[in-house]
């Protein structure tokens, strides 16, 4: 029987967890779920430090708001200083998904994190990376931390509007082509300068020339004759010889645009000033693995059963049935009863309850 809750605790007393404004956040705490109880605080390192070690709870989250009393109920009264900005990304389950720990399912959110942070976070609204801490969530994801002063001070409104900007709510194709009412109609939309949505829209717009199966017989025809000419007219502006008396195509341009470049985040947890949030370098405890803060480097290669794993050697996972996973790079066929797997492997399969 693996004792998930003694390699955790074997680990805080190993691994010190260091938290911004600790003194300042509000923190939740996990014994058999993820928050068992909230509203408790820690005046120092120290005291947090402890707590991991002696009280080793299986999860364990802070406020992504900083307070001047952080302990105090109801909401209202803890009094909120500042909110660092946080995206929470995790993929939903695809086909062939893994029950035990999908792979596929991270690998999906490490590239929707990518293009969260380089399109949108970084081009769009011109942050700058040494604004961001980015964490792997332990689980099925990631996290991105914003805490640019920049952003300290925005309201959940504003904070639900960059959500809608980055998941392409309610973008509408005036606002990307302009459709004149009345002669002339000369179309004009984005050109090679554009960025954000208008560059996508754009990009998308290039694509779609190769598929002349959306226009007319004549418009195919001549879109063919001539590609690399209204390629050059739509990098100048000029949309009106592809794309003119063709709204029906431009709106499913406009639909291939959300869904190839949107990015899908979990709402609440960016607008809702008073959301709790992983502590990065604490342990997950439906895993067991960290979450581990990364550099855009590290985010390159990161494969969480190689780089979260955090414990070290071989044990004898008695299973109830038989499962398959793949683990670091291995795949494992185990079968009910007891089998001799690493150590990480697990405590990942206690921590199941497989």
């Amino acid at each position: 029987m693996i004792d998930v809750l003694r390699h955790f605790r074997n680990f805080y007393s190993r691994n010190a967890v260091k938290v911004d404004s600790i003194s300042q956040r509000e923190f939740g705490i996990g014994i058999d779920k993820k928050i068992n109880y909230r509203h408790k605080s820690f005046s120092t390192q120290k005291e947090f430090q402890n707590f991991l070690v002696n009280e080793t709870p299986r999860f364990i989250s802070h406020s992504v708001g900083r307070f001047e009393f952080p302990w105090s109920q109801p909401m209202e009264k803890k009094t909120l200083l500042s909110a660092d900005l946080i995206f929470d990304l995790d993929a939903k389950p695809e086909e062939n998904h893994n029950y035990i720990f999908c792979t596929r399912c991270v690998e999906k959110a490490r590239l929707d994190t990518i293009r969260l942070i380089e399109d949108f976070l970084l081009n769009d609204f011109g942050l700058s990376k040494n604004d961001l801490l980015l964490v792997f969530s332990g689980s099925k994801g990631f996290h991105v931390h914003v805490r640019s002063q920049v952003v300290q001070q925005l309201s959940s409104t504003a904070r639900r509007l960059m959500v809608d900007y980055i998941t392409g709510k309610e973008l509408e194709l005036e606002s990307l082509v302009p459709i004149p009412s009345k002669p002339p109609r000369h179309l004009s939309g984005p050109d090679k300068t554009s960025t954000g949505w208008k560059k996508h829209f754009l990009e998308t717009a290039v694509k779609t020339l190769d598929n002349t199966g959306l226009f007319t017989k004549k418009k195919a025809a001549y879109i063919r004759e001539n590609k690399q000419m209204l390629v050059n007219l739509l990098e100048n502006g000029n949309w009106d010889p592809a794309f003119h008396d063709a709204k029906e195509v431009l709106n499913q341009i406009l639909a291939e645009t959300i869904r190839t470049s949107a990015v899908e985040v979990d709402s609440p947890v960016t607008f809702d000033v008073h959301r709790l949030i992983r502590i990065p370098g604490t342990l997950h405890g439906d895993t067991g693995f960290i979450a581990k803060p990364l550099s855009l480097t590290e985010m390159g290669f990161f494969e969480a059963t190689k780089h979260a794993a955090v414990f070290n050697g071989t044990a004898v996972a008695s299973l109830k049935e038989s499962a398959n996973i793949e683990f670091a790079g291995t795949a494992f066929e185990l079968k009910a009863g007891e089998n001799v797997v690493p150590l990480s492997l697990a405590v990942l399969l206690a921590c199941k309850g497989i």
